[in-house]
């Protein structure tokens, strides 16, 4: 047992705080309990579990509480929130990594996305009345998915600058590209960015993107000289799908002028339980942490909850919380259990770029510890065995060439 981990239990609750770090929510107003799980529209990856699909075998309902094919319905949301609230008291903060829209693209406009999007922070305002969120924006997180046509992404912009500013102050720049920085104490920052503008698949190729670089990195300069750390929250990882490889290169590029400030990465758009170490030049600069998304994706729900010393803002640990969609169904009410923690499952004392290389060497040269990592990889799901093939698939991931 390390050393950290026998003195997490006796250091003071002023001392130790606790944060929540959520992700991809997809959301679907239209869910309906009873509906087709298998439709036509689902073959072309767009989703069922609405009135209107057409259902094709197998015939298989949807739950009210959820469908791992499916998005995700405002009941298993609402009662998710409500249980970290009464389960897991005295958050101190929430990350949000974005993608609250759901998959259904062709049915959707952009009153039907702003609305999904001012439910969910509705949510967040109910249930954490006074708690911060700091939120990014998904790709899904628009209209039409992806893309940042110039007059609608001002509508979408404009709509996050008004729901932020109940956490936040920085609408300006919000408004102006979907990016912001927040301090969370005097020698603290947390630095969001908008990967949307560098997604492959967008179309449009605005100036937001080149004026989002010069931003952070006259911000990251400001806070140097001020002798001063930050977090970096995003969706899109460096390296994961649909990150334009520009994107990449300069992203990874000043995180190697400023590695020694930016403490951690908080990010989602994968769904699976993962991390990504940005390599530059052959040294490691940054990594992208990755809880798992609260889409029910053919795995379990999962969400996050890091132990951070309250003085530096060094994370301790994290508990990873996994929810059991066959249970809840049973007992009709949600059910969620703490999966693991890093520093136990693991064996190491702290959650840190140092320990974020450490394991990934552990998981390529030690069995017992690559197969927990894959177990953990899609929550809940007992995995197949994974062949040599499929874990050098998995380690590329982790450290991409």
């Amino acid at each position: 047992m390390k050393i950290l981990n026998l003195l997490l239990p006796i250091l003071s609750e002023s001392t130790v705080g606790k944060f929540l770090h959520i992700t991809d929510i997809h959301y679907d107003p239209n869910y309906k309990a009873g509906s087709p799980v298998y439709c036509l529209l689902g073959k072309l990856h767009l989703g069922c579990c609405r009135p209107y699909n057409i259902p094709i075998e197998p015939y298989e309902k949807a739950s009210k509480w959820g469908n791992f094919r499916c998005d995700t319905p405002f009941t298993f949301v609402n009662a998710t929130l409500e249980w970290i609230r009464v389960n897991v008291p005295d958050i101190d903060f929430i990350i949000y990594t974005g993608d609250t829209v759901g998959h259904h693209d062709i049915t959707q406009s952009i009153t039907h996305n702003i609305n999904a999007i001012n439910d969910i922070n509705e949510l967040f305002k109910y249930y954490f009345n006074g708690i911060k969120v700091y939120s990014s924006i998904g790709n899904h997180d628009t209209y039409p998915i992806d893309q940042t046509q110039k007059s609608i992404n001002k509508i979408f912009l404009n709509n996050f600058a008004n729901n932020w500013s109940y956490w936040l102050n920085n609408s300006q720049t919000i408004s102006k590209g979907g990016y912001y920085y927040s301090k969370l104490n005097e020698n603290m920052y947390i630095v969001n960015l908008n990967s949307l503008l560098y997604d492959k698949i967008n179309l449009f190729h605005l100036q937001e993107g080149e004026e989002q670089w010069e931003w952070f990195e006259n911000t990251l300069e400001t806070i140097k000289n001020e002798n001063s750390y930050l977090w970096i929250t995003n969706h899109i990882c460096p390296f994961s799908s649909e990150a334009r490889s520009t994107y990449t290169q300069k992203f990874i590029s000043i995180l190697s002028k400023y590695k020694d400030i930016i403490k951690y990465h908080f990010y989602g758009h994968v769904h699976q339980d993962t991390f990504t170490l940005l390599n530059y030049n052959n040294n490691i600069v940054g990594f992208c942490s990755i809880p798992s998304s609260l889409m029910l994706d053919k795995h379990e729900a999962s969400f996050r909850i890091y132990k951070y010393e309250r003085d530096n803002y060094d994370i301790l640990d994290y508990d990873q919380y996994v929810s059991n969609l066959t249970e809840t169904i049973l007992q009709n009410k949600i059910i969620f259990y703490k999966s693991y923690s890093f520093n136990n499952e693991y064996d190491l004392n702290g959650v840190n770029l140092d320990n974020w290389i450490q394991l990934y060497e552990n998981i390529k040269n030690n069995n017992i510890t690559f197969n927990k990592y894959y177990h953990h990889y899609n929550p809940g799901i007992n995995n197949t065995i994974c062949d040599l093939n499929c874990k050098q698939n998995l380690l590329n991931s982790i450290l991409p060439h």
